[in-house]
């Protein structure tokens, strides 16, 4: 959902598959896909150390993805 000199951001939700898995884990590897097929898609891999870093960015991150007015 964004990305500065200091990490990548990204959301999900407690409770979920998901955020248990990374919750349970240090490190993560984390690979995106775009495309129909293989000669036409374009991936992206990031892997790195996980952090929890709390709410305090989530009106950034919501106002950045479009999401305000989950917000009000």
């Amino acid at each position: 959902m964004d990305a500065d000199e200091n990490g990548l951001y990204f959301l999900t939700a407690k409770g979920k598959g998901f955020y248990n898995r990374v919750k349970s884990r240090e490190y993560l590897a984390l690979t995106g896909i775009k495309g129909e097929d293989t000669m036409s898609c374009v991936a992206v891999s990031v892997k790195g150390r996980v952090k929890e870093i709390g709410s305090y960015i989530l009106p950034k991150l919501f106002e950045k993805n479009g999401l305000k007015k989950i917000l009000t």
